[in-house]
This record gives C-alpha cells, sequence and structure tokens, in this order.
C-alpha cells in the first residue's frame, strides 16, 4: 500500500558539501524520494573529495516496521557502501 509521504527533506550540494536538512518523522515513501535526491548529488560529487553535513529536527527517525532499507547517512562510507547497492 502507498501512502502520502511523511516527513521533508532537502538535499543540495554547496561547493564540495552535501547538505542534508530534513523533518521527521519519515515513512518508506519519503525515504524512497530522499535515496533518489541523495543518489543523485552522491553521484556529482564522486570525482572529488567532499563532505557531508545533515541537520535533522523533530523526531528524526525511521522505524524498521515501514521496512525501511536505509537510513539517513552518518558518513561517507556508509554513504559509499548504500551507493555500491544500488
Amino acid at each position: 500500500m502507498i501512502f502520502m509521504e511523511h516527513g521533508i527533506f532537502e538535499v543540495k550540494i554547496e561547493g564540495n558539501l552535501l547538505l542534508v536538512d530534513a523533518t521527521g518523522p519519515f515513512n518508506e515513501e519519503l525515504i524512497i524520494q530522499y535515496e533518489k535526491a541523495l543518489k543523485t548529488c552522491i553521484q556529482s560529487l564522486e570525482a572529488s573529495e567532499w563532505n557531508q553535513v545533515i541537520t535533522l529536527h523533530q523526531m528524526s527517525r525511521c522505524y524498521d516496521r515501514a521496512r525501511i532499507k536505509h537510513n539517513f547517512t552518518t558518513s561517507i562510507h556508509d554513504a559509499n557502501e548504500w551507493l555500491a547497492t544500488l
């Protein structure tokens, strides 16, 4: 069953920074859109050194019962591992 997205996010690049600003809680439908945006940004940065800053607001959490495959990354290593699975 498909539900309306819960939560909001913005993923953008400024120089060599990948910036994520998100407000939760999040459901699977939102995470699917987040993954697409994150993948696009990381692919445009992967040819150079880059850093990531994530700002989470309110109840910024994903629940296992929503069958979330990916959560907000906490490191570049995590982001690279996730990209390798796509």
